[in-house]
């Protein structure tokens, strides 16, 4: 009589049955086999799930958040010594948003500031300053997210205010609305 070694049980079942590991070879369809993966990710409701290849091979990838980016681009061709509002878009209440951008452009020493204004409070996000020799200047962040409000107008705007000598203002300002 030989020694017969026992299966190391390391999974559990439906009815809570131990099961030992099985093999998963390259190619073998996954809806027969139980067992444990090597190469697994997690879905938007955090569910284990494989990815699911193109039909050439390779992994699909997604370089953006699912949504609706909302844009808006004006100027202010008079200028002003006190803050207005140079671009606008309106936000959904309760919505996400995210890949916030912007480009601020003015010949003058030159205050514009990034603002959500939630049902009239409003929080600056970021600043620019622009001044002798640079007139332009973009604005990412990406890695910002946040909620509007769930009451009240939303929006998110770029503010201007020359500093020294009134001259016009252009701004642009995007954001993406995440599904």
């Amino acid at each position: 009589m030989s020694d017969t070694k026992a299966v190391f049980r390391t999974l559990v079942d439906a009815n809570n049955e131990g099961l030992g590991i099985r093999s998963i070879q390259q190619g073998d369809t996954t809806s027969t086999k139980d067992g444990l993966l090597g190469f697994s990710f997690r879905d938007s409701d955090l569910n284990a799930v494989l990815p699911v290849l193109n039909p050439d091979g390779t992994i699909a990838v997604s370089l953006g958040a699912a949504g609706v980016t909302l844009t808006n681009r004006n100027e202010n061709l008079t200028g002003s010594l006190t803050s207005v509002a140079i671009a606008t878009i309106t936000l959904t209440a309760s919505k996400k948003y995210s890949e916030i951008t912007a480009n601020m452009s003015c010949l003058r020493d030159t205050l514009f500031q990034l603002v959500w204004d939630n049902n009239g409070t409003p929080t600056v996000l970021d600043d620019v300053l622009l001044g002798a020799g640079q007139f332009t200047m973009p604005m990412k962040l990406d890695e910002y997210i946040f909620t509007a409000g769930a009451t009240g107008t939303q929006t998110l705007k770029i503010m201007g205010k020359n500093l020294d000598k009134v001259s016009a203002m252009r701004a642009r300002v995007s954001a993406k609305e995440l599904a």
